[in-house]
Order: C-alpha cells, then structure tokens, then sequence
C-alpha cells in the first residue's frame, strides 16, 4: 500500500497500523501522526511522525527525508534511520534494533537514548548525535550490542 505516491498528493493519516506481512510506504505529501508496526511489516516513512513511531515483533522500518519522530519505540524489529529529522525520544528495547549504519548524513537524538537488555545500537560512521548520551536501563554494558564507532567517550554515572 502507498500513501502520497506522487508528487502533489496529500493525506492525513491520524493511525497507521501495519501489521502481518503488510508492505506500506508513506510519501512525502502525508501527515502522520502515529505509527504502529508488527509481525513481519516493512514500513518506509518519508515524513515526520508527529506522536509515536511503536514497533513490536519482527517489523522492518526504514525512516528517510527530514522529518521529526517524536517517539520512536523499538520493542523488536529493526529501524533503518536514513532521517535527517530529530528523534525526540528513542527506547530501543530487547530484540529491538536501531541502525544507522547507511544513514549518509546524520540526525541528532535529542533526549537521552534507552537501551534495555537485549537491544541493538548501530551507528558505525558516528553520524548520529546522541545529544544526551545513551542510558543502559538495567542491564549491564555488555548487555547491549553497540556499535559506535572508533573514539566515542563513554561516562559512567
């Protein structure tokens, strides 16, 4: 399913659940405001998400153009962010992955990042700005796997 295909469209789209082995991509011309995927969905979103980006299962999203995400929740699955857009707010939970490891350009993280045991980080070419660092909750260092890089400072609290 596309929503705003071509140029010009436009469309309000207040919830978007993708679920099963939905395919959907959300163009240009729309105005989201939340998105729920699960299952085995791929999602490609190419705005902003004005109130929650939740991802539960085995989901694949992929996040591009300049748009904000306010909240994104990774509780399984994995998001590519190619975004230049802000993420507000970022909890990446067991089974959850956040990768930016083909992000071009990069995106800031404006609030603290949460991993939870279990959890993926990725961002190997360090093009994004964990503006307020990242909080293990719970769990150990060796708990979440995280690639970050060479030459990141880590600061222990």
């Amino acid at each position: 399913m596309e929503v705003c295909p071509h140029g010009g469209d436009t469309a309000i789209v207040t919830t978007l659940n993708a679920s099963g082995s939905a395919d959907v991509r959300i163009g240009v011309g729309t105005t989201l405001t939340t998105s729920n995927a699960s299952g085995t969905a791929t999602v490609e979103i190419n705005v902003a998400v004005a109130t929650r980006l939740e991802m539960q299962d085995n989901p694949t999203v992929t996040v591009q153009g300049s748009g904000t995400v306010a909240i994104a929740n990774v509780f399984g699955g994995t998001i590519n962010y190619l975004g230049t857009g802000t993420i507000t707010t970022l909890l990446v939970g067991a089974g959850g992955i956040f990768d930016a490891s083909n992000n071009p350009v990069g995106a800031t993280v404006s609030s603290a990042v949460t991993a939870t045991s279990g959890s993926t980080i990725k961002d190997p070419n360090q093009v994004i700005n964990f503006s307020a660092g990242v909080t293990y909750q719970n769990c150990g260092i060796d708990e979440v796997a995280a690639n970050y890089g060479r030459g990141f400072t880590v600061t222990l609290s």
